[in-house]
C-alpha cells in the first residue's frame, strides 16, 4: 500500500541517513520509477533530498513530529493546548459519543472530561485509553490495529475498518498543518485514520495551536467541507480567516 511505503521510506531514511534508489526498489518489491514518485512527494514536503541515484534524509526539516516522541510533543505549546481544551470541553454534553485522535491537543480535552458520566469514547490512542481506563461512567472503545509508539496511534486496516463501522456525535482531532487546502499530516497511515474519523461523526472539531496554520505536509486529511469548528489559541492570525469558509466556526481560546 502506497501510504505504508511512504511511511516506511521515511523511517529507513531517518535511520540510515541516505539510501540507494535501486536498493529501495528491491527492498519494497517495486520499480525504481515507483520509488522515484514516492521520493518526489517526500522531497516536495522537505523531508528528503534526491541526488543522483540516492535519497538523503533532511535532518533539519520543518516537521516537529519526525524524530520526536509523543511525550516530547505533548510538552510543546502546553499552555496553549490547555487553553484550547478548556473551550473544547464546553462542547461535550451528557449522552455524547466522541472520537478522539492521537494528538496531544485532543489528549488535553480528554483530561478535562474524565469526570463526566454517560458518554461514550472511541479512541485510537493508547494514552486516551489509559486516562479513561478506570472511569466506570464512561463507555470506552479502542480501535485497535497496528500501534505506532512514536505517535501513539493505532493505524492500519483493522483501525480503518473499526471507524468505518461506527457512528459518533462529535470528534476532536488535530493535524500537522492547516492551510487553504485543509488539514494535512506527514504520516500517510495516520492521515487515513483521521479521515475515517471525520467521516464517522456528525460534528468535527479541530483543536490546533496557532503555529499549525499556513503550513502543509504530505497527505491531505480533509478539506474544510467536513470541518465544523476550529479551536485555536490567541496567537491565531485573523488573516487566516480568508481561507477558512464561513461555515466553519472559529473559537479563539484565551491563553494569556
Amino acid at each position: 500500500m502506497k501510504e505504508e511505503r511512504h511511511e516506511k521510506l521515511l523511517t529507513i531514511l531517518r535511520e540510515k541517513k541516505e539510501a540507494n534508489i535501486s536498493m529501495l526498489a528491491k527492498a519494497f518489491g517495486v520499480t525504481e520509477m515507483t520509488i522515484h514518485r514516492d521520493l518526489d512527494k517526500l522531497q516536495s514536503s522537505g523531508y528528503i533530498e534526491k541526488q543522483r541515484g540516492k535519497a538523503i534524509y533532511v535532518k533539519n526539516n520543518s516537521h516537529p513530529s519526525i524524530g520526536y516522541t509523543y511525550s516530547k510533543l505533548s510538552k510543546i505549546n502546553l499552555k496553549e493546548k490547555i487553553a484550547i481544551s478548556e473551550e473544547a470541553s464546553k462542547l461535550i454534553k451528557t449522552g455524547d459519543s466522541i472520537i478522539f485522535d492521537n494528538s496531544s491537543s485532543a489528549y488535553q480535552v480528554v483530561s478535562k472530561i474524565k469526570d463526566l458520566s454517560n458518554i461514550t469514547v472511541y479512541a485510537t490512542s493508547q494514552n486516551v485509553c489509559n486516562i479513561l481506563a478506570d472511569k466506570e461512567d464512561i463507555i470506552l472503545f479502542s480501535s485497535g490495529g497496528l500501534y505506532s509508539r512514536q505517535t501513539d496511534m493505532y493505524v492500519g486496516s483493522c483501525a480503518q475498518e473499526f471507524f468505518s463501522n461506527i457512528h459518533a456525535s462529535k470528534c476532536f482531532i488535530s493535524a500537522y498543518g492547516i492551510s487553504k487546502n485543509g488539514l494535512t499530516d506527514p504520516f500517510p497511515l495516520e492521515a487515513t485514520i483521521k479521515n475515517k474519523i471525520i467521516q464517522a461523526c456528525d460534528y468535527t472539531v479541530v483543536v490546533a495551536t496557532s503555529d499549525k496554520f499556513n503550513r502543509t505536509s504530505i497527505e491531505l486529511v480533509s478539506d474544510f467541507t467536513n470541518i465544523d469548528c476550529i479551536i485555536t489559541d490567541c496567537g491565531f492570525d485573523k488573516e487566516n480567516l480568508k481561507y477558512i469558509p464561513d461555515s466553519v466556526k472559529v473559537i479563539i481560546a484565551n491563553n494569556n
